[in-house]
Order: structure tokens, then C-alpha cells, then sequence
């Protein structure tokens, strides 16, 4: 086993700091995680991952997922990049040839890799929406099929690193009570089992954290003496950031051109800068890229950009490439040759590793400013420092309280000559530390936040149920708290919606979603305010503009469907039509709340013909031209990473590297037969994790169901291996794995699969299937009649015997806890009996093993199974 510095420095290509050294031999080798680490910014938090996977190589009792959370949406890339570097280098270095990572937000789609294998090591990158409504069982993008294997991942044998989670208090508090479990709640019933099941765990990363309110302090990892007299880190903490604090501005409105003006004098005077502008207000923040844009072109000198949260996922891609070409990421202490300004939002304070020249903004909270302070001259490179300048401003006359105590701890800080104030990473940890009252005072209030309750998350556990008396639909109060903020809704452009003639079809629509399903490429987040003014000044454009047409050539009216919205299960509400929208436009009182309150957290699904998005990925009311979607105008390299495309009759048929999976007729079912122009096809990538509901067999050819079970019970012995599960729980994987699939032999499961009609049964067949013919039959159902009828699984003691008939039903995501009672070679009161012993089966096993235990069981099932599916005849699997 190499050295940990030479580990380190192999992997991330610089040495390690003395603190990361520290985190490995104090706690990491040793199988410990601090609750917490307290670390200023730009000492290298993100690291944490190299200290983690060095630990894990040399035998650590760690966690095998380490799932890194970034609380911005705008950008969390940079840690995918992060992570990717290390899977690159780890074989060479630490041996790890299969190092999955995997992304849940931003320009990286998700690779599902991280669900291929439970017993593989795997990073996982997403924000706090992706990976707390996993957590929840609640998935968001999620088929309710897959939201328990999701939950599963999640919920047992992870290490939960926050960043920056001062930012969210809600969902740190959510993650610590599932973590620490004190009462048992949560986790498996006896001592025996909570010793098979690797528990979730907590680390939170921060510069400016927050004292526990409950006065339960954790243990904390924080920089020791010897850490900061590390040149490196001396040079980082203490490099020079002369802060004016300016007077109060009375008038809110003259905001934006005195932060433009003083971001240009910054920039252009004596030697050209970086500076970068932040702008509590969004719109604040569009005037002052304005007035910017302006300077820029009539003196022929620099460039602008914007960086906001409300801009589509796809065109991010474009920003960070300009932070890089312009220095503002990765610029290692280089000099800018033009001055460059960039404008932002609380979505470029954190998640992103700016480094900027100089900085001007406005005051906001303490925690928000130490970001901000912690995004200028960041490695201390600058030979002159950093000049920042802050610009109070005062709101109302109730705001003079307010301004006071956001301004209060700065005025402890040392001062220079000129009157500035030392707001180096090192003054700022000072006053943070002899003035805890006054840093209080200037921070944000944390939100109040609901209990976690088992009973909540045992609601949440049961997926196969639409509606739970019990369930609340929406869990952003246990992820966020409750907070007074505008409510947001996503906005996604397709070139083609899932309705015909006549009103919209819900099952119609719902089965396109569940396999097109909304890709996060392609969302775009913004208030639902502004969503709803969007869309309402867009209908009455198109409509007005004589010369729109839409991509298939026909002219749009009144009644042409160009909105589908979606509720937070993705499932179809409502459909509207251009006079809709525009009538919502004209409506006012209550008739306008309630058009306005129906997008309120919803996914709104839009015509391109309706336009309304700029070339930069941001709503723009007077865009009139279609926008680029993935089923028109998106690369296929970029179709193939997202696993799916769409198509309507005209578009060219897709190569034998995608299969057929869904057609979708655009027309009632009592209407005469349509035109082809009226069809939707999807076609599925081969050879990828299934995503969708039911999991179709996507290999490229046939699979016999012998040779199916037969790869299965090795891939699920494999992971038993691995996991070093005791023997009894792995001679009933591997009794699971091979009789799993035993339904698929009915002459009715074969022929509805369109079976080739020699040598069946066969497992995974290839090729289109016609699922109207099963008449409600699951082959998991199937499967459980015949275990139980032939005895296949007598030799198992009585608990495990019943583990794995849960497992056998719910392999598929059913039996959450219901399963469809058909099943032509048993009675009917035969087949009521079993379905309810089924169900009864899940609430013993879920009261057994907790819910993210039993889920975490059916992870090793399912993946082995998955894993088979897509393998073929390859021996490398």
C-alpha cells in the first residue's frame, strides 16, 4: 500500500495540505467521520473524496458510496470533474479498477452507475433536491418503481458529505436524525441485523457553520495551529482582501448602475481584472450585465457574462466553458489580458470555485458574504490583493436594524491605512470566533422544519400506493424547511407533446413520461411567477404573429395544445391550449391565483412552437424561435448519454444501436384511424440501466431464462463475496437469484413478449413487446406461486424464507406494498391469499429491517438481475 501523501498527491496532483493528512490518520483510517468540518473556504473541502477513497483502498470501515451534496444548482460539475479525475488515476494508483461515479444535477446526466452495484465503490454528486427525495422515497424524475432501489442506495452504506451546510440547516438536521437513529427508530429491530445492514452516515463540510440549536454539539474537525502555519495555508487564509464598506444607499433603484460603474473602474483602471458582482436581486443583476455589456461595446474593451440559477441545464455547459476561457475557474494566479466581469446571483456564491480579481456587491447576510469573500484572490495569488466593495443598501425605514447588524461584525475587523478592513479568510475565522453574538445576529435565521417521523417515512416507503391518506406529496419542508420564498416551477420544451385531437389522454400521457421521462438536461427552474408571466406573453405573441407555423407545417390557432403540466409524481394535471394561456393572461383575481397556483412546484411541458428561450438558456418573452430539445436539434452523443429519443412519423428511424420501446397513438380511442404524422415512437438505447417503469429488456438479443438465472446467482454471489454477508443470508441470495424469474415461463408472459416460439422460456427476448396481453399479470406474482407451491426454498430457516419471498415479489419495485392478483394457472382464492400474504410479507419484513434496510436488501437482487439483463453472453460481468 503506497504512502498516503503519495497516494494523495498521485490522485489529485498536489500534495496534501496537513489537515487532509490529519482527517486520514485520526479518523478515516481508523473507520471515524468527524460530524462535522469546520474548514475556511479554498482549502480544498472538496478533497475529502481522494482522503475517503485512499481509507477505503487500505481496508477502512467506510461507507462504499460517498454521495457529495452541493446545495447550488447552477453549478456542481466542477466536483463531478473532481471525482472523474480520481476514477482515472485510482487503478494505477490504489488498484480500483471500477470506480463508479455518477451525477444528479447539471450539464453531467446521470449514468445511473451508481446503481449498477451495491457492493462497489461509487461517488455520487447531487444537490440537496435529488438526493433527499431518493432518500424519501420520493424520488424526483423517479418512476415509482424504481424510487425504493433508489432509497435503498441511499439510505444504507453511504457516507453523506454536505458542502457548505450552513446553507441547509433543514436538510442536515434530516440526514443527522437518520444517521444517528439514537432511539432505533429508523433501523433494523435487533442488534444481529443492525450489524448486516451498514448504516447512512454525516459529514458536513462549512466556513461559516451554525452552532446546533439543540446545544448538542458534534464533533467537530477544525484547522489546529500547525495547520495554519502551513505556507500553503498561510498564504490562502491571509491573503490580502482590502474590504470598503460604504455608506447606506437610500435609493434602491440606483443599485445596479453604481455597482456597473464601480465593477468597470475595478476592471479597467491601471492593469486589466477579473471582477466579479454580486446582486441579491436577480433582476438587479441583469441590469448591472446590461450597463456592463454597454461599457463593453462603446469602448471596444472586455467581456460580460451572467451567472443566475434560472437558466436551462443544457446551456450551462456554455458558462462554465467561459469561466474557464476567461480565468475566472482553473486560472492557477494568471494574469487577465482584458478586463472580464461576471455577474451573479446567490448561484455563484457557492458550488463553484471562482476566483476573481476584485469584487463589488451588496450586503446580504454573513454566511453569504463569506462566500462571496472566499470567491476573490482565493489562493492568495495576488501580488496587490483583492479590493472589494460593498454597497449597503437601504430597503425601507425598517431596514436601518437590519443594516446594522449585517455591518457589525465587519467593523471589528482590522483595518488598513486607507480605512479598508481586512477581510481575509483569517480576520474573518477571529471575529467569528471572539464575536459569536454579532455572528448570530447578521446570520440568516435558520427555517423551521418538520419532524422526521418513522410512521412519515413508512407512508413514503409504499410506492406501488398513488395516494396515502398519510403521505404528504410534498417533502421540500423536510429538505428545505419552511421557508418564505417565492414558490418555483420547472420548465421543460419538447417538439412533441403527447396529445392529439380532443382533450389530452391521461393514460396516454403518463405512459409517454414514464419512458420519455423529463430529462434534467432539458429543465429549466424558475419562480413560478415568472413561469406563469412566460408562458401567458408568449401564447398571445405566437398566436398574433400570422407567419408562425409549427415543425410539422401547420398553423397553429387558438386550439393547438402547446402545455402539458406535470404534478411532483410527474404525472399528468391539466393540458393547456394557446387560448388558455392567453386567457390566463387577461384574468385577474381569483382566476388568475388559481392559473397561477396550478404551476406552483409543477413541471410545465412546452411546445416549442411557443419559443421563449434565449440562446443562453434563459426565459425570454420575446424569443420567438424554437429552441434546440433532445427530440429535435440535440446531438446523438448526447441522446445516448441521456438513454432515450424520441420521434414522431416523419423523423428518421434511429440505427440497431436503439431498440423500439413505446408507441404512443395521438388520437381518442373511439376516433377513426389516423395518420401516421400523428404517432410518437421512443426508442431506447441498448445496453443501458433501465430507468422506466417495468424495466423492459433492452439487450440486443435474446436471453434464455435458464442462462438468465444462471448469470443472475452469480452476479448476486459475487456480491455476497464481497459484502461478506453470513452464510445463511447468502445461500438465500443465491436461491433468490435463481428462481426469481420463474413467472416469465407462462405461455402468456412468452407470447405477450413476442418469445421467439423454439427452445422457450426465455428471460429477455430483444425486441417490441405488447404488454395489453399479460391481462394485469406480473411474472413476479408468477414467480412466488410457483416457489411456494413446489417448495423451492423449504431448506430456509422461517425469517429468511420470508425475506426472500418479499424479495422475489418485489424485484421489480411491486409488492410496496401490493401486487396485482392475476395469475392463470392458480384459483382465484388462491391467487387473494397470496397477494395479501404478499402484503402482509412487506410489513413484517419493513417493521424487521427498517425501511432503508429492506430496501438496501432488494438492491442486491435487483442489481444482480439488472446486471444479467444486460450482459449477454460476456463473462466479464
Amino acid at each position: 500500500m503506497v504512502s498516503f501523501d503519495a497516494a494523495f498527491t498521485r490522485l489529485t496532483g498536489h500534495s496534501p495540505f496537513r489537515w487532509q493528512r490529519r482527517l486520514f490518520d485520526d479518523w478515516f483510517r481508523r473507520g471515524m467521520i468527524p460530524e462535522a468540518c469546520d474548514l475556511p473556504t479554498g482549502l480544498g473541502k472538496t478533497a475529502t473524496m481522494a482522503v475517503w477513497l485512499i481509507a477505503r483502498a487500505g481496508g477502512a470501515a467506510l461507507p462504499r458510496r460517498l454521495i457529495y451534496v452541493v446545495d447550488r444548482r447552477a453549478v456542481v460539475d466542477q466536483a463531478t470533474r473532481f471525482a472523474e479525475a480520481l476514477r482515472d488515476r485510482a487503478s494505477t494508483v490504489l488498484g480500483i479498477d471500477d470506480l463508479r461515479i455518477s451525477t444528479l444535477r447539471g450539464r453531467f446526466a446521470d449514468n445511473r452507475r451508481w446503481l449498477e452495484a451495491p457492493d462497489r465503490l461509487a461517488i455520487v454528486v447531487g444537490t440537496i433536491d435529488m438526493i433527499g427525495s431518493r432518500l424519501l422515497f420520493c424520488g424526483y424524475g423517479v418512476s415509482k418503481g424504481l424510487r425504493p432501489y433508489h432509497a435503498g442506495f441511499i439510505g444504507v452504506d453511504a457516507l453523506v458529505v454536505l458542502d457548505e451546510s450552513h446553507l441547509c440547516p433543514a436538510f442536515e438536521s434530516l440526514i443527522d436524525v437518520v444517521a444517528k437513529d439514537r432511539d432505533g427508530t429508523f433501523g433494523p429491530l435487533s442488534a444481529r441485523d443492525r450489524e448486516l445492514v451498514p448504516p447512512l452516515r454525516l459529514m458536513s463540510l462549512s466556513a461559516t457553520r451554525r452552532d446546533a440549536p439543540d446545544g448538542d454539539q458534534p464533533a467537530i474537525f477544525t484547522l489546529e495551529n500547525e495547520d495554519r502555519d502551513e505556507p500553503r495555508v498561510r498564504q490562502r487564509i491571509s491573503a490580502t482582501k482590502r474590504l470598503y464598506l460604504q455608506g447606506d444607499m437610500k435609493d434602491p433603484a440606483r443599485l445596479p448602475s453604481v455597482l456597473a460603474e464601480r465593477a468597470w473602474s475595478l476592471g479597467t483602471t491601471s492593469v486589466p481584472a477579473r471582477v466579479v458582482i454580486y446582486c441579491d436581486k436577480r433582476s438587479d443583476a441583469t441590469d448591472v450585465k446590461k450597463q456592463l455589456d454597454k461599457r463593453v461595446k462603446e469602448n471596444s474593451l472586455g467581456a460580460s457574462e451572467l451567472l443566475v440559477g434560472a437558466r436551462r441545464v443544457n446551456e450551462r455547459e456554455a458558462l462554465d466553458e467561459w469561466l474557464r476561457q476567461h480565468g475566472f475557474v482553473d486560472s492557477a494566479g494568471t494574469i487577465a489580458d482584458k478586463p472580464t466581469f461576471l455577474v451573479a446571483t446567490s448561484a455563484g456564491e457557492v458550488g463553484v470555485d471562482l476566483d476573481a480579481d476584485h469584487m463589488v456587491c451588496d450586503l446580504v447576510a454573513w454566511e453569504r458574504m463569506v462566500q462571496r469573500l472566499g470567491r476573490v484572490n482565493r489562493r492568495g495569488a495576488s501580488p496587490n490583493g483583492a479590493t472589494i466593495e460593498v454597497v449597503p443598501v437601504l430597503l425601507n425605514d425598517d431596514h436601518t436594524t437590519t443594516l446594522s447588524k449585517l455591518r457589525a461584525p465587519f467593523s471589528r475587523l482590522p483595518q488598513y491605512e486607507d480605512g479598508s478592513y481586512d477581510a481575509s479568510s483569517a480576520a474573518l475565522g477571529t471575529v467569528k470566533s471572539q464575536f459569536p453574538v454579532l455572528i448570530k445576529d447578521a446570520m440568516t435565521p435558520p427555517p423551521l422544519h418538520p419532524a422526521l417521523t418513522r410512521a412519515l417515512v413508512d407512508a413514503w416507503s409504499l410506492t406501488n400506493l398513488d395516494n396515502h391518506s398519510g403521505r404528504p406529496d410534498d417533502i421540500q419542508p423536510w429538505l428545505r424547511g419552511w421557508q418564505q420564498e417565492e414558490p418555483h416551477t420547472t420548465v421543460v420544451w419538447r417538439r412533441c407533446l403527447p396529445w392529439g385531437q380532443g382533450e389530452p389522454i391521461p393514460a396516454t400521457v403518463n405512459r409517454f413520461f414514464s419512458v420519455a421521462r423529463v430529462h434534467l438536461l432539458e429543465t429549466l427552474e424558475a419562480s413560478a411567477d415568472q413561469v406563469f408571466t412566460f408562458l401567458t406573453k408568449r401564447a398571445t405573441a405566437t398566436l398574433k404573429a400570422a407567419a408562425t407555423r409549427n415543425d410539422d407545417g401547420r398553423d397553429l390557432d387558438g386550439q393547438s395544445p402547446v402545455a402539458i403540466v406535470l404534478d411532483r409524481k410527474g404525472t399528468f394535471e391539466k393540458g393547456w391550449r394557446l387560448d388558455d394561456l392567453i386567457r390566463f393572461g387577461r384574468s385577474k383575481g381569483d382566476e388568475k391565483r388559481r392559473a397561477l397556483e396550478s404551476i406552483y412546484g409543477r413541471t410545465v411541458v412546452v411546445s416549442t412552437a411557443l419559443g421563449g428561450l434565449d440562446a443562453d438558456g434563459m426565459l425570454d418573452d420575446t424569443a420567438a424561435s424554437a429552441p434546440s430539445t433532445l427530440d429535435g436539434g440535440w446531438s446523438d452523443d448526447t441522446l445516448e448519454q441521456i438513454g432515450y429519443r424520441v420521434t414522431d412519423s416523419g423523423d428518421h428511424v434511429p440505427d440497431t444501436t436503439w431498440k423500439l420501446d413505446t408507441t404512443v397513438m395521438l388520437s381518442h380511442p373511439e376516433a377513426n384511424e389516423r395518420s401516421e404524422a400523428q404517432t410518437l415512437r421512443i426508442f431506447v438505447a441498448r445496453d443501458k440501466v433501465p430507468t422506466m417503469e417495468g424495466e423492459p429488456a433492452i439487450a440486443r438479443g435474446p436471453q434464455k431464462l435458464r442462462e438468465h438465472h444462471d448469470w443472475t446467482e452469480k452476479i448476486a454471489s459475487q456480491i455476497v463475496k464481497t459484502l461478506r454477508l453470513p452464510g445463511s443470508y447468502a445461500t438465500m441470495l443465491s436461491a433468490v437469484a435463481r428462481y426469481h424469474d420463474l413467472g416469465k415461463e407462462r405461455e402468456l408472459w412468452q407470447n405477450a413478449m413476442n418469445a421467439p416460439t423454439h427452445d422457450r422460456p426465455y428471460a429477455k427476448i430483444g425486441r417490441g413487446s405488447d404488454a395489453r396481453r399479460l391481462n394485469g399479470y406480473r411474472h413476479e406474482f408468477g414467480s412466488l406461486h410457483d416457489v411456494e407451491t413446489i417448495g423451492l426454498l423449504r431448506y430456509l430457516d422461517e425469517d429468511t424464507q420470508d425475506l426472500a419471498l418479499h424479495l422475489i415479489a418485489a424485484h421489480h419495485g411491486r409488492s410496496r406494498p401490493t401486487i396485482p392478483s392475476m395469475d392463470p394457472t392458480a384459483a382465484p382464492s388462491e391467487r387473494e391469499m397470496r397477494a395479501r400474504n404478499t402484503s402482509l410479507r412487506f410489513a413484517r419484513q419493513q417493521r424487521r429491517w427498517g425501511p432503508w434496510g429492506l430496501a438496501w436488501w432488494e438492491t442486491l437482487l435487483r442489481s444482480s438481475d439488472q446486471r444479467a439483463s444486460a450482459r449477454l453472453s460476456r463473462e466479464d460481468q
